[in-house]
Protein backbone atom coordinates (compact mmCIF):
# COMPACT_ATOMS: atom_id res chain seq x y z
CA UNK A 1 0.00 0.00 0.00
CA UNK A 2 1.23 3.50 -0.81
CA UNK A 3 2.81 5.17 2.16
CA UNK A 4 2.18 8.76 3.22
CA UNK A 5 5.09 11.10 3.79
CA UNK A 6 4.19 14.31 5.63
CA UNK A 7 6.70 17.12 5.35
CA UNK A 8 6.41 20.60 6.81
CA UNK A 9 7.04 23.49 4.43
CA UNK A 10 10.24 24.34 6.31
CA UNK A 11 11.57 20.82 6.20
CA UNK A 12 10.76 20.53 2.52
CA UNK A 13 12.72 23.69 1.79
CA UNK A 14 15.63 22.37 3.82
CA UNK A 15 15.49 19.05 2.02
CA UNK A 16 15.55 20.84 -1.33
CA UNK A 17 18.61 22.81 -0.27
CA UNK A 18 20.42 19.65 0.79
CA UNK A 19 19.56 17.89 -2.45
CA UNK A 20 20.63 20.87 -4.53
CA UNK A 21 23.95 21.13 -2.76
CA UNK A 22 24.73 17.46 -3.38
CA UNK A 23 23.35 17.07 -6.90
CA UNK A 24 26.67 17.28 -8.76
CA UNK A 25 28.63 15.22 -11.26
CA UNK A 26 32.25 15.84 -10.36
CA UNK A 27 34.34 12.69 -10.84
CA UNK A 28 36.25 11.79 -14.02
CA UNK A 29 33.86 11.71 -17.01
CA UNK A 30 30.91 12.16 -14.65
CA UNK A 31 29.91 15.32 -16.50
CA UNK A 32 29.19 13.07 -19.49
CA UNK A 33 27.04 10.63 -17.50
CA UNK A 34 23.36 10.88 -18.39
CA UNK A 35 21.65 12.09 -15.23
CA UNK A 36 18.09 13.16 -14.48
CA UNK A 37 16.71 16.41 -13.12
CA UNK A 38 13.56 15.13 -11.37
CA UNK A 39 10.56 17.07 -10.02
CA UNK A 40 6.85 16.37 -9.78
CA UNK A 41 3.57 18.29 -9.74
CA UNK A 42 -0.09 17.82 -10.61
CA UNK A 43 -1.11 17.84 -14.25
CA UNK A 44 -2.36 21.41 -13.96
CA UNK A 45 0.59 22.97 -12.15
CA UNK A 46 3.54 24.73 -13.82
CA UNK A 47 7.12 23.69 -13.10
CA UNK A 48 7.53 26.44 -10.51
CA UNK A 49 4.92 24.67 -8.34
CA UNK A 50 6.78 21.36 -8.43
CA UNK A 51 8.01 19.34 -5.44
CA UNK A 52 11.20 17.38 -4.97
CA UNK A 53 11.00 13.75 -6.06
CA UNK A 54 11.71 11.51 -3.04
CA UNK A 55 15.23 10.10 -3.16
CA UNK A 56 14.02 6.75 -1.78
CA UNK A 57 11.74 6.28 -4.80
CA UNK A 58 12.72 5.04 -8.26
CA UNK A 59 11.31 5.32 -11.76
CA UNK A 60 11.63 3.79 -15.24
CA UNK A 61 13.08 5.59 -18.25
CA UNK A 62 13.89 4.92 -21.92
CA UNK A 63 15.91 6.98 -24.38
CA UNK A 64 15.64 7.10 -28.18
CA UNK A 65 18.41 8.39 -30.47
CA UNK A 66 18.45 10.51 -33.62
CA UNK A 67 21.36 11.97 -35.62
CA UNK A 68 22.21 15.57 -34.78
CA UNK A 69 20.73 16.85 -38.05
CA UNK A 70 17.28 15.43 -37.20
CA UNK A 71 14.71 16.31 -34.55
CA UNK A 72 11.99 14.42 -32.71
CA UNK A 73 8.99 16.36 -33.97
CA UNK A 74 9.83 15.64 -37.60
CA UNK A 75 11.79 12.39 -37.45
CA UNK A 76 10.53 10.37 -34.47
CA UNK A 77 9.64 7.46 -36.79
CA UNK A 78 13.33 6.90 -37.55
CA UNK A 79 14.55 7.07 -33.93
CA UNK A 80 16.27 3.98 -32.53
CA UNK A 81 16.45 2.83 -28.89
CA UNK A 82 19.49 4.13 -27.02
CA UNK A 83 18.75 2.36 -23.72
CA UNK A 84 15.89 1.29 -21.53
CA UNK A 85 13.50 0.69 -20.12
CA UNK A 86 15.79 0.90 -17.08
CA UNK A 87 15.30 1.80 -13.45
CA UNK A 88 16.59 5.21 -12.39
CA UNK A 89 17.75 5.68 -8.79
CA UNK A 90 19.24 8.36 -6.58
CA UNK A 91 22.96 7.58 -6.76
CA UNK A 92 23.98 9.44 -3.57
CA UNK A 93 24.56 12.74 -5.44
CA UNK A 94 22.52 12.52 -8.65
CA UNK A 95 19.77 10.55 -10.43
CA UNK A 96 20.94 7.91 -12.90
CA UNK A 97 20.72 4.26 -13.90
CA UNK A 98 22.92 1.63 -12.24
CA UNK A 99 24.57 0.99 -15.60
CA UNK A 100 25.94 4.36 -16.58
CA UNK A 101 25.13 5.77 -20.00
CA UNK A 102 26.99 8.66 -21.60
CA UNK A 103 26.12 11.57 -23.82
CA UNK A 104 27.35 11.29 -27.40
CA UNK A 105 28.66 14.06 -29.66
CA UNK A 106 27.07 12.29 -32.64
CA UNK A 107 23.39 12.02 -31.67
CA UNK A 108 20.62 13.61 -29.67
CA UNK A 109 18.34 11.75 -27.28
CA UNK A 110 14.65 11.89 -26.41
CA UNK A 111 13.41 10.49 -23.08
CA UNK A 112 10.15 9.03 -21.75
CA UNK A 113 9.78 8.12 -18.05
CA UNK A 114 7.15 6.89 -15.61
CA UNK A 115 6.87 6.27 -11.86
CA UNK A 116 6.82 4.37 -9.62
CA UNK A 117 9.21 1.76 -11.03
CA UNK A 118 7.06 -1.06 -9.60
CA UNK A 119 4.51 -0.41 -12.37
CA UNK A 120 6.83 -2.25 -14.76
CA UNK A 121 5.25 -5.44 -13.44
CA UNK A 122 1.72 -4.14 -14.06
CA UNK A 123 1.69 -3.81 -17.83
CA UNK A 124 3.11 -0.29 -18.15
CA UNK A 125 5.57 0.05 -21.03
CA UNK A 126 7.45 2.63 -23.08
CA UNK A 127 7.69 2.75 -26.87
CA UNK A 128 8.48 5.59 -29.32
CA UNK A 129 4.89 6.85 -28.90
CA UNK A 130 5.42 7.37 -25.17
CA UNK A 131 4.23 5.63 -21.99
CA UNK A 132 1.39 3.15 -22.51
CA UNK A 133 -0.71 0.67 -20.57
CA UNK A 134 -3.62 -1.45 -21.76
CA UNK A 135 -6.63 -2.22 -19.56
CA UNK A 136 -5.73 -0.19 -16.50
CA UNK A 137 -8.18 -1.54 -13.92
CA UNK A 138 -8.89 0.65 -10.89
CA UNK A 139 -11.00 -2.07 -9.26
CA UNK A 140 -8.68 -4.95 -10.19
CA UNK A 141 -4.90 -5.35 -10.43
CA UNK A 142 -4.28 -1.59 -10.50
CA UNK A 143 -6.41 -0.83 -7.43
CA UNK A 144 -4.71 1.81 -5.26
CA UNK A 145 -1.88 2.17 -7.80
CA UNK A 146 -0.72 5.57 -8.97
CA UNK A 147 0.61 6.47 -12.41
CA UNK A 148 3.02 9.37 -12.85
CA UNK A 149 4.38 10.14 -16.31
CA UNK A 150 7.09 12.66 -17.16
CA UNK A 151 6.74 15.21 -19.92
CA UNK A 152 8.70 14.15 -22.99
CA UNK A 153 12.29 15.45 -22.92
CA UNK A 154 13.10 15.97 -26.60
CA UNK A 155 16.36 16.32 -28.52
CA UNK A 156 18.75 16.47 -25.56
CA UNK A 157 22.54 16.49 -26.01
CA UNK A 158 23.73 17.15 -22.45
CA UNK A 159 22.67 17.42 -18.82
CA UNK A 160 20.70 20.57 -18.12
CA UNK A 161 20.39 22.59 -14.92
CA UNK A 162 17.22 23.84 -13.27
CA UNK A 163 16.92 25.09 -9.68
CA UNK A 164 20.21 23.44 -8.76
CA UNK A 165 19.35 20.04 -10.27
CA UNK A 166 21.39 18.66 -13.15
CA UNK A 167 20.33 16.17 -15.81
CA UNK A 168 17.55 15.35 -18.26
CA UNK A 169 14.49 17.49 -17.41
CA UNK A 170 12.10 14.91 -15.91
CA UNK A 171 8.87 16.57 -14.81
CA UNK A 172 6.39 14.00 -13.50
CA UNK A 173 2.64 14.63 -13.50
CA UNK A 174 -0.15 12.50 -12.07
CA UNK A 175 -2.30 10.84 -14.73
CA UNK A 176 -5.04 9.62 -12.40
CA UNK A 177 -7.59 11.24 -10.08
CA UNK A 178 -8.41 10.57 -6.43
CA UNK A 179 -12.09 10.54 -5.42
CA UNK A 180 -13.32 10.63 -1.83
CA UNK A 181 -16.88 10.06 -0.59
CA UNK A 182 -17.58 10.98 3.01
CA UNK A 183 -20.71 10.88 5.16
CA UNK A 184 -21.72 12.19 8.59
CA UNK A 185 -24.88 12.96 10.51
CA UNK A 186 -26.44 16.34 9.85
CA UNK A 187 -25.89 19.22 12.24
CA UNK A 188 -29.60 20.00 11.89
CA UNK A 189 -31.06 16.76 13.25
CA UNK A 190 -33.22 16.85 16.37
CA UNK A 191 -31.41 15.82 19.54
CA UNK A 192 -31.76 12.08 20.13
CA UNK A 193 -32.17 11.26 16.44
CA UNK A 194 -30.31 8.18 15.25
CA UNK A 195 -29.16 8.15 11.62
CA UNK A 196 -28.06 4.87 10.05
CA UNK A 197 -26.60 4.64 6.54
CA UNK A 198 -27.45 1.19 5.21
CA UNK A 199 -25.97 1.48 1.72
CA UNK A 200 -24.32 3.99 -0.60
CA UNK A 201 -23.57 2.99 -4.16
CA UNK A 202 -22.17 4.68 -7.25
CA UNK A 203 -23.31 3.97 -10.82
CA UNK A 204 -22.16 5.03 -14.26
CA UNK A 205 -18.37 5.25 -13.99
CA UNK A 206 -15.81 3.32 -16.05
CA UNK A 207 -13.29 1.26 -14.14
CA UNK A 208 -11.03 0.21 -17.05
CA UNK A 209 -9.22 2.12 -19.75
CA UNK A 210 -6.12 2.36 -21.91
CA UNK A 211 -3.52 5.08 -21.37
CA UNK A 212 -1.60 5.92 -24.54
CA UNK A 213 1.17 8.23 -25.74
CA UNK A 214 1.97 9.29 -22.19
CA UNK A 215 4.31 12.26 -21.94
CA UNK A 216 3.46 13.55 -25.41
CA UNK A 217 0.95 16.29 -26.31
CA UNK A 218 -1.36 13.54 -27.65
CA UNK A 219 -1.54 11.54 -24.43
CA UNK A 220 -4.87 10.51 -22.99
CA UNK A 221 -7.21 7.84 -21.67
CA UNK A 222 -8.96 5.82 -24.36
CA UNK A 223 -11.33 2.87 -24.71
CA UNK A 224 -13.00 3.36 -21.35
CA UNK A 225 -14.84 0.17 -20.41
CA UNK A 226 -16.40 -1.92 -17.64
CA UNK A 227 -19.11 0.58 -16.77
CA UNK A 228 -20.20 0.07 -13.18
CA UNK A 229 -23.74 -0.19 -11.86
CA UNK A 230 -24.51 -0.08 -8.13
CA UNK A 231 -20.86 -0.20 -7.04
CA UNK A 232 -21.04 -0.30 -3.25
CA UNK A 233 -19.20 2.42 -1.33
CA UNK A 234 -20.73 1.84 2.12
CA UNK A 235 -22.71 -1.23 3.20
CA UNK A 236 -24.15 -2.55 6.45
CA UNK A 237 -25.41 -0.72 9.53
CA UNK A 238 -23.29 2.46 9.62
CA UNK A 239 -24.54 4.64 12.46
CA UNK A 240 -23.55 8.18 11.57
CA UNK A 241 -22.04 10.75 13.93
CA UNK A 242 -20.87 14.33 13.30
CA UNK A 243 -17.42 12.85 12.51
CA UNK A 244 -16.82 12.03 8.85
CA UNK A 245 -16.65 8.44 7.64
CA UNK A 246 -14.92 8.24 4.28
CA UNK A 247 -13.94 5.95 1.42
CA UNK A 248 -11.52 6.93 -1.29
CA UNK A 249 -10.40 5.48 -4.60
CA UNK A 250 -7.84 6.25 -7.26
CA UNK A 251 -9.87 6.63 -10.45
CA UNK A 252 -9.41 6.89 -14.20
CA UNK A 253 -10.04 10.50 -15.26
CA UNK A 254 -13.44 10.75 -16.95
CA UNK A 255 -16.61 12.77 -17.31
CA UNK A 256 -19.14 12.43 -14.50
CA UNK A 257 -22.08 12.86 -16.89
CA UNK A 258 -24.59 10.12 -16.08
CA UNK A 259 -22.96 9.22 -12.76
CA UNK A 260 -25.31 8.88 -9.81
CA UNK A 261 -24.97 8.22 -6.10
CA UNK A 262 -27.74 6.23 -4.39
CA UNK A 263 -28.16 6.52 -0.61
CA UNK A 264 -30.29 4.20 1.52
CA UNK A 265 -30.60 5.32 5.12
CA UNK A 266 -32.81 5.14 8.20
CA UNK A 267 -33.72 7.70 10.83
CA UNK A 268 -34.99 6.81 14.28
CA UNK A 269 -36.63 9.42 16.50
CA UNK A 270 -37.96 7.62 19.53
CA UNK A 271 -40.36 4.99 18.19
CA UNK A 272 -40.67 6.69 14.78
CA UNK A 273 -38.56 4.89 12.20
CA UNK A 274 -38.28 6.06 8.60
CA UNK A 275 -36.45 4.33 5.74
CA UNK A 276 -35.41 6.66 2.96
CA UNK A 277 -33.78 6.27 -0.47
CA UNK A 278 -32.41 9.14 -2.52
CA UNK A 279 -30.44 9.28 -5.76
CA UNK A 280 -28.08 12.20 -6.38
CA UNK A 281 -26.60 13.24 -9.72
CA UNK A 282 -22.89 14.07 -9.57
CA UNK A 283 -23.36 16.67 -12.30
CA UNK A 284 -26.67 18.26 -11.25
CA UNK A 285 -26.49 17.98 -7.47
CA UNK A 286 -22.76 18.22 -6.80
CA UNK A 287 -21.91 20.41 -9.82
CA UNK A 288 -19.08 18.01 -10.57
CA UNK A 289 -18.37 17.78 -14.30
CA UNK A 290 -15.19 15.75 -14.62
CA UNK A 291 -12.63 13.75 -12.66
CA UNK A 292 -9.53 15.48 -13.99
CA UNK A 293 -5.95 14.21 -13.99
CA UNK A 294 -4.05 15.28 -10.91
CA UNK A 295 -7.08 16.34 -8.88
CA UNK A 296 -8.59 15.13 -5.62
CA UNK A 297 -12.37 15.39 -5.70
CA UNK A 298 -14.33 15.11 -2.44
CA UNK A 299 -18.08 14.50 -2.16
CA UNK A 300 -19.44 15.30 1.29
CA UNK A 301 -22.91 14.36 2.59
CA UNK A 302 -24.52 15.13 5.93
CA UNK A 303 -27.61 12.98 6.43
CA UNK A 304 -30.43 13.57 8.87
CA UNK A 305 -34.14 14.29 9.14
CA UNK A 306 -36.52 17.22 8.95
CA UNK A 307 -36.92 19.87 6.31
CA UNK A 308 -33.43 19.37 4.82
CA UNK A 309 -32.68 15.61 5.13
CA UNK A 310 -29.43 15.70 3.16
CA UNK A 311 -26.82 18.44 2.90
CA UNK A 312 -24.25 17.73 0.21
CA UNK A 313 -21.46 19.47 -1.63
CA UNK A 314 -18.40 18.68 -3.71
CA UNK A 315 -14.92 20.13 -3.85
CA UNK A 316 -11.76 19.67 -5.92
CA UNK A 317 -8.12 20.43 -5.28
CA UNK A 318 -4.71 19.56 -6.69
CA UNK A 319 -3.49 16.09 -5.81
CA UNK A 320 0.29 16.04 -5.42
CA UNK A 321 1.61 12.52 -5.64
CA UNK A 322 5.30 11.57 -5.84
CA UNK A 323 6.77 8.18 -6.61
CA UNK A 324 4.12 6.30 -4.70
CA UNK A 325 4.22 8.66 -1.74
CA UNK A 326 1.84 11.48 -0.92
CA UNK A 327 3.71 14.65 0.01
CA UNK A 328 1.53 16.87 2.15
CA UNK A 329 2.91 20.33 2.87
CA UNK A 330 1.54 21.58 6.19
Amino acid sequence: MDKILKISAGLLAAALCICCSKNTLSEYRDADVIGYNVVTSTSSQPVRSASAFPTDATFISSAYALPLDKNWDSDAASAIPEFGPEEVKWQATYWSTDTQHYWSSERKLTFFSYAPASLKGYGVNINPDGVNVNSWDVLGKHKDKTLLVADIAKDKVKNESFAGFTGVPTHFRNKLAKVTFRVASSDLVEKGTKVVLMKASLSGFYSKGDFAKGGSPSEGWYNLANKQSDYVLFDGENELTPAWQEKEWIMIPQSTTGLSLRLEYRTEIGSVIKNETVTLSLVDDFRSGIWEKGTHITYSMKIGAGRIPILFYGSAEDWVFDGGNIIEIE
